[in-house]
């Protein structure tokens, strides 16, 4: 039954069926869908990320605690029994991850171990560990010896509005340096350089006699 709105003379509820459907065919296997979309290959990680030939079961016996292994997201979690960094976060809690790719993680579900990761664990078991971080390769610099900069620039000719300017520029360059503050050859400079926005209307060049 078609209920939306209200049932009214114009526009009755009324029983809903199907008028058209399609001829159902063989059921589609698995294995069918599967071939027409293969499954995406496991995520590769960067080389530095990578865990290799580390040996997880042999950690864990180190690590010392109670573990059941499960399946989760694609890849191999194991449930300790407790948090490593704190007894009280008890079973389920906490959890070692190794995804597809072979990349290790962890998490403890409370606030204070919110910061811990996997290299945390991977320390508190086997101590500290070098970041992997290279140093720089020395560069040779073949760059010349600078050039001495000037301390000073250039003298140049003292900018005169009253000798620079003509009569119907040098008021309003005068009163835009005041406003903005700027320097008046600041001004004028940017209006000179496109006479047509300052002179807009006010400009006629009156045709040539000839002779």
């Amino acid at each position: 039954m078609a209920t939306k709105g209200d049932h009214t003379e114009l526009t009755p509820w009324r029983v809903s069926r199907l008028v058209e459907a399609p001829v159902r065919g063989t059921v589609v296997t698995p294995e069918q869908l599967r071939a027409l979309h293969p499954c995406p290959e496991p995520e590769t990680l960067p080389a530095h990320l990578r865990q290799s030939g580390f040996n997880l079961p042999d950690f864990l016996a180190r690590l010392d605690i109670p573990y059941e292994r499960d399946q989760h997201e694609g890849g191999e979690r194991y449930k300790l029994a407790h948090c490593p960094f704190n007894p009280e976060h008890g079973k389920g809690d906490a959890a070692i991850f190794q995804r597809p790719n072979g990349a290790l993680g962890f998490k403890c579900l409370h606030n204070a171990c919110a910061d811990k990761r996997w290299q945390d664990v991977r320390a508190l078991v086997d101590g500290p560990r070098e970041t992997g971080v290279r140093p720089k390769k020395s560069i040779i610099d073949n760059w010349p010896k600078p050039k001495p900069i000037r301390a000073s620039l250039y003298p140049v000719p003292a900018f005169e509005p009253d000798v620079l300017l003509p009569d119907a520029l040098r008021d309003w360059v005068m009163d835009e340096a005041d406003r903005m503050p700027s320097p008046p050859d600041f001004v004028a400079g940017s209006r000179l350089g496109d006479p047509g926005s300052g002179y807009r209307g006010k400009m006629r060049y009156p045709a040539q006699v000839p002779g």
